[in-house]
């Protein structure tokens, strides 16, 4: 697979002043970045996920040439991004959240005709490309209404038509649905999946809704305080940091008491149980549990005791399999 962007040792540091007290201050050192190392394929939609202050819209800023390194290097389809900044620029665009990057007192159609300017695309076919875009992004009955106007997740939408204006073979989000509805943040979703599919866009992705770098990414980077801690697929990652085992059953015809005593089986780490409203029509109460066990084994004791119980009758049972949420959060205390 073609490598479309890199980084490699990339460190950043910068200099702050810490007010120490009234009109004194002391010059700060803050590394930002420290030895990030990662490759992004072709094709590929890779996040970077981490805590606030982590290095995230960091590492991006970079990768756009709108920062520069402390040293390090870092390239996009071949071209270094302080070197060649002026050959990376025309190759990518960036949708941040937060409703940045617009001109409010412009039309939406104003505002893809002056950043249109910016990149020099052709006038010839421009109208019917703006159009285009407009409507992918359900705007186009908007287009000329001010974009002060907008609700907050047009003005989003809009961000997105601006980010591929140019066409960009790398696309940078740098948590492009924060505040979003659910079903517009899902209508961006689907128009950068789109994109990917058809084009091949390279896509870096960064967002704290973890749900959906779980849906989106083919890999996933994690980093903490400027350093880079694993990168894998999203179902790597809940394979390799498995949590404790756990199981959900749900069980007819016993008793909460009885239930509970599964809570003093060795290598039981914590039970959850609750009323099953799934199953009203059923007699007997019916009971949602959730338990955590040390070892596999110890799944297989707790069914075997509840099949041993009379009248009692077992609707479900599978694997909980961890979140993404779990994991991200597993390795970040580990971190530290």
């Amino acid at each position: 697979m073609s490598v479309m962007v890199s980084a490699s040792s990339l460190r950043r540091v910068f200099q702050t002043k810490k007010r120490t007290r009234l009109l004194r201050s002391k010059k700060q050192t803050v590394t930002a970045l420290e030895d990030i190392n990662f490759e992004i394929y072709k094709g590929e939609m890779f996040g970077l996920l981490g805590p606030n202050g982590a290095g995230k819209t960091t590492t991006t800023k970079i990768l756009c040439t709108l920062l520069y390194p402390t040293s390090g290097n870092a390239t996009v389809a071949g071209y270094d991004v302080v070197k060649d900044a002026h050959k990376v620029r025309p190759l990518v665009n960036m949708a941040a959240g937060g409703e940045r990057m617009l001109y409010f007192r412009l039309t939406g159609r104003e505002n893809l005709r002056y950043f249109a300017d910016l990149y020099d695309l052709p006038k010839v076919g421009l109208k019917d490309k703006i159009d285009e875009l407009l409507g992918n992004v359900g705007l186009l009955e908007r287009a000329d209404s001010p974009v002060e106007q907008y609700s907050k997740g047009m003005r989003q939408r809009l961000q997105i038509a601006r980010a591929l204006l140019n066409d960009p073979i790398v696309l940078f989000l740098d948590e492009p649905t924060l505040g979003l509805d659910v079903h517009v943040a899902r209508e961006l979703r689907e128009l950068v999946q789109q994109k990917v599919r058809q084009e091949k866009m390279t896509v870096l992705l960064t967002t704290h809704y973890l749900h959906e770098a779980d849906e989106l990414c083919n890999r996933i980077g994690i980093i903490n305080q400027g350093q880079l801690l694993t990168i894998e697929t999203p179902i790597n990652l809940k394979n390799k940091f498995q949590i404790n085992p756990k199981i959900h059953v749900v069980v007819g015809g016993a008793k909460k008491s009885q239930l509970q005593e599964i809570e003093t089986f060795p290598g039981v780490q914590s039970i959850k149980i609750d009323v099953n409203s799934n199953y009203k029509a059923s007699s007997k109460p019916v009971w949602d549990i959730l338990y955590e066990t040390i070892t596999e084994d110890q799944i297989s004791s707790t069914l075997r005791f509840l099949l041993e119980k009379p009248n009692v009758q077992i609707f479900e049972a599978k694997r909980h399999t961890p979140s993404l949420e779990d994991v991200f959060i597993q390795i970040i205390d580990q971190a530290g």
